[in-house]
């Protein structure tokens, strides 16, 4: 699944009727995207509501510009997708601290806007959506820069049709390769059942996530032990809950956002339950006990 994230990083001087144009232009590119890929693209993520969300020094809002974009359609449209937010409900949790430390920025017009919301975006493989202001925005890959560590790149629709093609191309080049990446899963498991919500979490993380769970997994094969993956403490771990005949076991990922696979492993079978992003502590032994549950479910109906 594709998120798509405002891009906070503007000119703070722009009129309300130029915000507003703008809007209009990256909006329709955006419904142009989310009608090639419905199922792939879901939604527009903000930091606040749009009625908060001011874009100029005039304090004219993210709303104030949907009100005076003149297309009805397109103002209902921008209604329904500007609806997700905060950031940290819908992307990976990211430690705040260590962004402001690395102190990520990009300069737009000769000035220098902190990039903390765009650096997630980037780690969660979304999209930035770009009111297209400056020739500084107005590029198809906008590269963030940081006082520690390498720069980094995020993909940015701002509201012109070649820019559009790009992010289109963009996609339909990930949705074939994630394709592909959960046969190879499955045959590096080798005889294996796994459940729809596990096969669906996999298709929802993104290429670089499933190329870390297949290194991840590749990695835990090579440790040559007495089973293909058993637990060691560290890559995996044990986390069967109580009162379960079974073991559920954890392979832990962290890079490039935290995630979680549990699944339970027989002397010929693997099961795979849940591949989860790593929730809060408090929630995990609630995911925990959901894989457990939906093991026992595959064992009872044989499959």
């Amino acid at each position: 699944m594709y998120h798509f994230c405002f891009n906070d990083c503007i000119p703070n001087s722009a009129s309300e009727h130029y915000l507003s144009q703008s809007l209009e232009q990256t909006l329709n590119e955006y419904s142009n995207v989310k009608k090639t890929y419905p199922t792939a693209v879901d939604g527009i993520i903000t930091s606040i509501s749009i009625s908060n969300f001011k874009l100029n020094q005039k304090d004219c809002t993210l709303a104030d510009c949907v009100a005076l974009m003149s297309n009805k359609d397109l103002r209902t449209f921008a209604y329904r997708v500007f609806s997700k937010y905060p950031i940290e409900k819908y992307y990976a949790e990211i430690n705040e601290d260590d962004l402001l430390a690395m102190d990520y920025s990009i300069t737009v017009s000769g000035i220098t806007h902190s990039a903390i919301n765009p650096v997630i975006v980037s780690g969660n493989n979304g999209i930035l959506f770009t009111l297209g202001l400056h020739d500084d925005l107005r590029k198809d890959i906008l590269t963030l820069t940081s006082n520690s560590t390498a720069a980094v790149d995020v993909n940015n629709l701002f509201g012109l049709k070649i820019n559009t093609n790009y992010i289109k191309f963009f996609i339909k080049n990930e949705l074939a390769a994630k394709l592909g990446n959960f046969d190879k899963l499955l045959e590096l498991l080798g005889t294996n059942t796994y459940s729809s919500r596990f096969a669906s979490g996999f298709e929802d993380a993104s290429l670089q996530t499933q190329i870390s769970i297949l290194k991840h997994i590749q990695d835990a094969i090579d440790r040559k032990g007495h089973s293909k993956l058993f637990a060691d403490g560290d890559l995996i771990k044990d986390v069967t809950p109580e009162k379960f005949d079974f073991q559920v076991f954890e392979l832990r990922l962290f890079s490039p956002v935290a995630y979680r696979v549990y699944f339970y492993e027989t002397s010929d079978k693997i099961y795979l339950a849940l591949i989860e992003k790593k929730p809060a502590p408090k929630k995990q032994s609630i995911h925990i006990t959901a894989a457990a549950s939906t093991i026992k479910q595959m064992i009872l109906m044989g499959l």
